[in-house]
């Protein structure tokens, strides 16, 4: 059985500032993220960015925080010794690129995985979901 993880809501900068603090200067390997909104791209609107460690799940509020609730972010998304992981992050980094300058760096994409084991399987490319993805490589604790 996978362990539920505390959720912290964060809405203010300086929330988001410790918490970036505490996660860059932890040591771990890597932290998964997603970003939500409205037609995410260089043109959406971000309205939630989801942190997940192996301890904690964080929701960043920006539709409550504003869009400033981000900026703290950067230090983090461009750190090359935190491996950030994305499920198919093309328009989310488009978005934090164009609208926060903020330039992605150590990602690793589950999608671009995904294609690049169908490719050396020898198996036909598609664009798989997340869960799609999940059940192929967690069919143990997956369902």
């Amino acid at each position: 059985a996978v362990a539920r993880r505390p959720i912290h809501l964060v809405t203010a900068i300086d929330q988001c500032q410790s918490l970036v603090e505490r996660l860059l200067s932890s040591g771990r390997p890597s932290i998964a993220i997603d970003c939500e909104g409205s037609q995410l791209g260089r043109f959406g609107q971000l309205s939630l960015v989801q942190l997940a460690t192996d301890e904690d799940i964080f929701l960043l509020d920006v539709h409550e925080g504003g869009p400033r609730l981000v900026e703290p972010l950067v230090p983090l998304l461009e750190s090359r010794e935190l491996v950030k992981v994305f499920h198919d992050c093309r328009e989310d980094a488009s978005l934090l690129l164009h609208q926060h300058q903020a330039s992605l760096t150590a990602v690793f994409d589950t999608q671009v995985g995904h294609s690049l084991w169908l490719e050396r399987n020898n198996l036909e490319h598609y664009q798989a979901s997340l869960p799609e993805v999940m059940r192929t490589f967690l069919l143990s604790t997956y369902r």
